[in-house]
């Protein structure tokens, strides 16, 4: 069992590798259009990466943490809120999830 909880953990942070870097602008914009400096990007993606193993553990509330921490440095990151709005779903707190969903709708 744990042979697969390691081959998940180790598939999705390729495929979080391949997507960053197949998409340079991911995670790139932040307030206002402003482009995020080489260490808010840094921090950034390490919180996204950080969220994503947690979430994937089941550390439900330390991966909402860390995408709190996403959205402080990039409020315009849809894909922390999607996982935020996603872990709420998880947690059956629906007002929260909706909220992250909604904000996702009009970003």
């Amino acid at each position: 069992m744990r042979n697969i909880g390691t081959y998940l953990f180790l598939l999705t942070i390729v495929f979080l590798l391949f997507e960053c870097s197949s998409t340079k602008e991911m995670g790139t914009v932040g307030i206002e259009g402003k482009t995020l400096s080489e260490q808010e990007r840094s921090e950034y993606n390490y919180a996204l990466t950080e969220a994503t193993k947690q979430k994937i553990f089941g550390n439900f509330e330390q991966a909402a943490i860390l995408y709190y921490k996403c959205i402080e440095v990039n409020p315009y990151s849809d894909v922390a809120y999607f996982q935020l709005g996603s872990i709420y779903m998880i947690l059956r707190d629906l007002n929260k999830a909706k909220i992250c969903h909604l904000t996702l709708k009009n970003s």
